[in-house]
């Protein structure tokens, strides 16, 4: 699993003019991140239920879970990864929901609804000034509809 952050590729100096087209090429660079920290919770995990000395390392409570995909034959260890996969799809998905929410179904007791705003602020890491801020999860799709496309690309990376 490659564990150093996505991005490498990605230059601020050729960020688009257009305002649109700018907002695509941030989201798009969230949905990076969003899957390489999906992909690193699944090899771990999977690391973990094919490793004793790394189920050793973890505490007792959370070593439960992984001791008891291990014991299970092959053919039932993939299903349950595969299926722990699926729900850490289904919780990005869900999470996406909620970041993207613009309606008032968040509503709290005293009438009011929970909005959530996304910024990304891309900073100088050598003098730490912020040289881009964005907001994601406004003025373009709705959060949820970039998963099928950030699927099709970083799934496997």
């Amino acid at each position: 699993m490659n564990r150093k952050p996505p991005g490498a590729d990605f230059d601020v100096s050729r960020l688009s003019n257009n305002s649109e087209e700018r907002h695509e090429q941030l989201v798009d660079l969230f949905g990076q991140f969003i899957f390489w920290m999906r992909n690193w919770a699944i090899a771990r995990s999977k690391h973990i239920v094919e490793s004793e000395d790394a189920r050793t390392s973890l505490g007792t409570v959370r070593r439960k879970r992984f001791d008891g995909v291990a014991s299970f034959e092959p053919q039932e260890r993939t299903a349950a990864l595969a299926f722990a996969e699926a729900t850490v799809d289904e919780f990005c998905d869900l999470l996406l929901r909620l970041l993207g929410n613009e309606g008032y179904d968040l509503q709290i007791g005293s009438g009011e609804a929970v909005q959530l705003l996304l910024e990304m602020q891309l900073v100088n890491v050598d003098s730490g000034d912020v040289v881009e801020t964005e907001v994601i999860n406004r003025n373009g799709k709705s959060m949820p509809d970039y998963w099928g496309r950030w699927l099709n690309r970083h799934q496997d990376k």
